[in-house]
């Protein structure tokens, strides 16, 4: 037995915003998607009834409109884009109102999921929908689909200051050591979080004089200086994840009746 998304048409307010998915602090980025357009067009043919053209489209308008809203929500961070995918199953568009039932079957493009579908009508059918569309309100529709992206979380973050001079660090040698003796606080409970601190430490407090060098001994005796007396130095650990999300697009309707 095949599975349909069923899609029913109902009267209710559509107001357009963009879906917004995660806003994560520690990237200072949201992950959004835009919302699309669905046209509706009923052509009476007088006396033969008429012609239902549904077409689902994104508009350049509206998606600036968005990224400017979720900006002003949002100040300072990062918008990034996700592309809505369909999510498989076959449509079923239905308005009970006017006794139509169709199915059809959405395309993937660039901006999210599209569709063109036409429709025959009977006369009567064509009357109902002239009606219909005189409500105050927009007739909405909501179409399940999916969109995957990867975030990171910040799982631990350690800081403290740190007197450069303090390490007695002379040459290379000695700082290899310095570091492979360091112990890592008991207040940092991941490894991967004193790996990122030494590698600031490193790029904080110390540089080496550029020089030739022939050999790992030479690397060895390459003499190191202290960049500062005193500096903050932090470590962090990071979770990367994958998301698939699963959602609903709920177009805004423009009517048109010829």
């Amino acid at each position: 037995m095949k599975k349909y998304i069923g899609l029913l048409v109902l009267l209710m307010g559509s107001w357009a915003s963009a879906a917004i998915h995660e806003v994560n602090d520690y990237e200072k980025t949201v992950y959004y998607s835009l919302t699309p357009y669905l046209e509706m067009n009923v052509m009476d043919l007088d006396g033969d009834g008429g012609i239902l053209s549904l077409s689902l489209t994104y508009d350049g308008d509206l998606a600036r409109q968005e990224m400017e809203k979720v900006k002003a929500t949002y100040p300072g961070y990062k918008l990034t884009l996700l592309t809505a995918q369909v999510a498989g199953a076959p449509l079923k568009v239905e308005i009970p109102y006017a006794g139509i039932s169709e199915q059809t079957v959405l395309r993937q493009g660039q901006m999210g999921p599209y569709m063109n579908l036409q429709i025959s009508l009977k006369s009567d059918q064509v009357a109902k929908l002239k009606t219909l569309s005189k409500k105050s309100d927009f007739l909405s529709l909501e179409i399940p689909v999916q969109a995957s992206y990867s975030s990171s979380t910040e799982l631990e973050k350690f800081e403290n200051s740190v007197n450069c001079s303090d390490l007695k660090v002379n040459r290379v040698e000695d700082l290899i050591l310095n570091l492979s003796r360091m112990k890592q606080p008991s207040t940092m409970h991941y490894d991967q979080t004193f790996v990122s601190y030494k590698k600031d430490l490193l790029q904080k407090c110390f540089e080496t004089d550029p020089s030739s060098v022939k050999s790992f001994k030479d690397v060895l005796s390459l003499s190191v200086k202290s960049r500062a007396d005193s500096v903050m130095v932090k470590g962090t650990h990071l979770d990367r994840q994958s998301h698939d999300v699963k959602f609903n697009l709920v177009p805004v309707l423009k009517v048109q009746i010829n």
